[in-house]
C-alpha cells in the first residue's frame, strides 16, 4: 500500500478526510502514547477514543491495554520499532479497553526521516468478518467432499448389510427359541443394527435440508420428546409461550434428542436441564448438564465431523445436528468455563403469524 509520508501536522490537518476512511487509523509518539486518531478508530474500538489521548497506547491506563490480552499487538509495535519500512501482520489478537475481543490486520508505518521523538501511524483492519468468510468457504468445501464421500460408503454398505440381515433372520427362523446358537445370532443380528444406523447417520449428514416446511411448535415438541424419552428425564421449563418456527419437526427431534442425549451421557448422576424462551423473534433452546465441561480449544472443534471424545462416538451427532440447524436459518453454539458444565444453544428463526398454525393443524 506504500509509504505514509504524512507528518504530524499534515496527519492533523486532512483528519477530516481521514476520518472517512474505512480503515482505522492511530497516530503515537516514540513513547507509545496516543496523538491523533480518526472516527473509525473510534468504530473499531468502541471508545471515546479523546480520553485516551496522551496516554499510552497500550498502557494500562489506555484503549488497549496489554494485561487484557493486547501482548500479540504489543510484539508487533516492538518489531515495528526495529523495521525501517511499513510492516504488515495479519490476524493480530488483541482486546479492547472494555474486554471486547478483536482480530485485526495491522499496518504500521513510522514517520519518516525516524528523527529522535518521531512516532507510529498504525492502520487497523477488523479481520473477524475476513476470516469468517474464509472459514465459511473452508467449510463448504469440506461438507461438500465428505458429504458425496458419505453417500458412496453408504450406498455400497447398505445393500451388503440388507443381505446380511436377511441370512441372519432366515438362520434365526431354523432354530428354536432356546437353542444356544439363536443368541449368537441375535448378537450377530443387534451389530447389522448399529451399522445400519451408522448408514442411516451418514444418509442424514449428506441430506440435512427439511423435505418440506410446516409450521412448528417447539414447546409441544419438547414436551412430547421427554415425555417418552426412556430412562432417567430431563427437566423441562418453558419460560413463555414460544412462537412457531418453520421447518420439519423430524429434523428439529432429531436435534434435540442428540443434544439431550450427549447431556445424559456426559452429566451421569447430575442434572440435565432443557429450557425455551423466546429471545427477540428468535425461539432459543437450551440443553445443560451439570456434569462434564468442554475446554476452550475443543469448543470450535466439537461440530467437525468425525470429532468426538467418546470411546465409541461416531463425531457426526453434533456436525448434523449443525447442519439442521443450519439448513432452518438458525444458529447452534456451546457455552462452557471448561471446568463445571456445559450448556448448548440452539436459536431458531421465529414465525409471526401463530395463525399459520392453527390452520395447518
Amino acid at each position: 500500500m506504500g509509504r505514509l509520508t504524512l507528518s504530524m501536522d499534515r496527519f492533523v490537518s486532512d483528519s477530516d478526510i481521514l476520518a472517512r476512511l474505512p480503515v482505522a487509523m492511530l497516530l503515537v509518539d516514540a513513547a507509545r502514547r496516543l496523538l491523533v486518531f480518526n472516527v473509525t478508530a473510534e468504530s473499531l474500538l468502541g471508545s471515546d477514543l479523546a480520553r485516551f489521548r496522551g496516554r499510552p497506547l497500550l498502557g494500562v491506563d489506555g484503549p488497549l491495554p496489554v494485561g487484557r490480552g493486547n501482548e500479540p499487538l504489543a510484539d508487533v509495535l516492538g518489531q515495528a520499532e526495529r523495521t525501517p519500512t511499513a510492516l504488515h501482520v495479519e490476524e493480530v489478537q488483541a482486546s479492547t479497553w472494555s474486554g471486547r475481543p478483536l482480530l485485526l490486520d495491522v499496518t504500521i508505518q513510522s514517520q519518516p526521516g525516524r528523527e529522535p521523538g518521531a512516532g507510529f501511524v498504525l492502520l487497523l483492519r477488523d479481520a473477524s468478518e475476513k476470516r469468517r468468510i474464509r472459514e465459511q468457504i473452508k467449510r463448504a468445501d469440506q461438507l461438500a467432499l465428505l458429504g458425496e464421500m458419505s453417500a458412496r460408503v453408504a450406498h455400497e454398505v447398505r445393500t451388503p448389510l440388507a443381505a446380511l440381515r436377511g441370512l441372519v433372520e432366515l438362520l434365526q427362523a431354523d432354530l428354536a427359541e432356546h437353542d444356544r446358537p439363536r443368541q449368537y445370532l441375535e448378537r450377530a443380528l443387534k451389530a447389522v443394527e448399529r451399522q445400519e444406523r451408522l448408514v442411516e447417520t451418514l444418509l442424514s449428514f449428506t441430506h440435512p435440508e427439511p423435505e418440506s416446511w410446516q409450521p412448528v411448535l417447539v414447546q409441544e415438541l419438547l414436551e412430547g420428546l421427554i415425555a417418552a424419552w426412556p430412562g432417567r428425564r430431563p427437566a423441562l421449563a418453558i419460560e413463555r409461550t414460544l412462537m412457531p418456527v418453520d421447518g420439519d419437526p423430524v429434523l428439529l427431534s432429531q436435534v434435540f434428542t442428540n443434544l439431550i442425549q450427549n447431556a445424559l451421557e456426559a452429566s451421569r448422576d447430575g442434572e440435565v436441564a432443557v429450557r425455551g424462551l423466546m429471545d427477540d423473534r428468535a425461539v432459543q433452546v437450551t440443553v445443560t448438564n451439570e456434569g462434564a465441561a468442554i475446554p476452550p480449544e475443543l469448543q470450535e472443534r466439537i461440530f467437525q465431523p468425525f470429532f468426538t471424545t467418546k470411546p465409541r462416538g461416531t463425531g457426526l451427532g453434533l456436525a448434523i445436528a449443525r447442519q439442521i440447524v443450519e439448513a432452518h436459518h438458525g444458529a447452534i453454539r456451546v457455552q462452557s468455563d471448561g471446568r463445571t458444565g456445559t450448556t448448548f444453544v440452539v436459536e431458531l428463526p421465529a414465525l409471526l403469524q401463530p395463525a399459520a398454525v392453527a390452520a395447518n393443524a
